[in-house]
């Protein structure tokens, strides 16, 4: 029988958090009503701890994110850069963060004190995600005949047939994803369950086409150039800090009132074009909790320039050899939609369509209470979304990543655990 999606907790199934005001304020987590709530200072009604060993009966979890201690080692985040306050607060980088304590622990015998908190927000486009890769969990034995599934601590396993092996995991003994999870009140109440396989990931893609331009891939990647929802792009000059980035000093000082000097390590990764309104006093992307280089929108030759953000460094050195050095042009799709690709129309074939693009992940949406909850999502369950390159079924025995998303909004999660379950025999 198949197992629908469930909230496994012993004292209560929780209930939707009151809503806060909602007024577009970005707060500094220090209220004058002691609340800790992020935008509008609405209190975290909290949750009971649940009774995690029961929860837990009858099932066999395979850890992917354990974040009970100090380190969400192995994660990255990411989001859209859309507004002034897009920011993901817990974060000290775009691949790790530090746990927080949980002012309302999660487990009766408090064996979980700590959790990942992330909030951010206004995010006016497609929201964000959190995630990790396969390939990080991996035991990478050369053995093919190596039985991870009889291995205590590590039943995951490489996959044996297939040439990106050490970039996926068989999952195809195991019945789905297992999270424990809530929110605040500030929170939008979704977030989506994400499952990459082979077929659909644009890290295979990337892999594939770094090896062989020339062979077929399980889909395609493009790279949008112009600036999403119509913004401008324009040049940031590597120049003095008061001319180099204007509106970033008058966002940051805004938010810190600290003097002009400070501002200084505080600019886009790289100098060249970026999407920016030139009459507002936002940042033109976003920011994480300690990294003093601003993560910009960028636009034209700068996209272009950029390394995949997977493989920062390339293979073997190599820039990402299917945009770099290309020129932003301009491209129509079927669609009718006008915009501009990284591709060389000389050499490059046009950019692929939507229904060849990757992305289009295994997804199923949830919904987060403000109450600690165990959920069981099956990999029967999850379904693509229909924007990107179709296929018939989830590739459990080459699944290639785990990740979270959400839409536009405010977000103010609180995530506990994340892995693999299935029942006990």
């Amino acid at each position: 029988m198949a197992i629908l999606l469930v909230a496994a907790l012993a004292a209560s199934c929780g209930s939707e958090p009151p809503r806060g005001i909602w007024d577009g304020s970005f707060g500094s987590g220090s209220c004058s009503n002691g609340a800790t709530g992020q935008f509008t200072c609405t209190p975290d009604p909290g949750s009971k701890p649940a009774n995690c060993g029961e929860a837990e009966a009858g099932l066999e979890l395979v850890t992917v994110g354990d974040f009970t201690g100090g380190k969400a080692s192995n994660w990255y985040a990411y989001v859209d850069k859309s507004g002034a306050d897009a920011t993901i607060v817990s974060f000290d980088n775009s691949w790790e963060t530090s746990t927080q304590p949980d002012p309302f622990p999660r487990c009766t015998d408090r064996s979980a004190p700590n959790a990942v908190h992330i909030q951010g927000g206004p995010f006016y486009g497609w929201g964000g995600g959190f995630g990790s890769s396969m390939r990080d969990y991996l035991p990478h034995t050369p053995d093919p005949k190596y039985d991870c599934f009889a291995t205590p601590g590590n039943p995951l396993c490489e996959p044996s047939d297939y040439e990106f092996e050490s970039n996926a995991v068989d999952l195809s003994q195991f019945e789905g994803v297992a999270l424990w999870a809530r929110r605040g009140p500030d929170s939008e109440g979704g977030i989506r369950i994400n499952v990459g396989d082979v077929q659909t990931d644009d890290d295979i893609s990337y892999l594939m086409y770094q090896a062989d331009p020339t062979r077929p891939r399980n889909c395609e990647r493009v790279r949008e150039c112009a600036c999403t929802n119509h913004k401008q792009c324009q040049p940031w000059a590597a120049a003095p800090i008061e001319t180099q980035t204007p509106n970033l000093i008058a966002w940051r000082k805004a938010l810190d009132a600290v003097s002009v000097q400070s501002y200084q390590i505080w600019s886009c990764a790289n100098p060249g074009t970026y999407c920016e309104d030139p009459t507002a006093d936002i940042i033109p992307g976003y920011f994480t909790a300690s990294s003093p280089i601003a993560s910009c929108n960028s636009c034209m030759q700068t996209t272009c320039e950029e390394p995949y953000p997977a493989y920062p460094n390339g293979l073997g050195g190599a820039m990402d050899i299917q945009f770099n050095g290309r020129p932003c042009t301009q491209f129509q799709s079927r669609t009718g939609i006008v915009t501009s690709y990284c591709f060389d129309p000389k050499l490059d074939p046009p950019p692929a369509e939507a229904d060849q693009q990757c992305g289009d992940h295994w997804m199923r949406g949830i919904y987060l209470t403000n109450q600690w909850s165990l959920y069981l999502v099956p990999f029967t369950d999850l379904l693509q979304q229909g924007f990107g390159k179709r296929f018939g079924k989830i590739d459990t025995k080459h699944v290639t990543m785990l990740r979270l998303t959400w839409d536009g909004g405010y977000i103010d999660y609180w995530i506990g655990w994340i892995g693999f379950y299935r029942h006990k025999t």
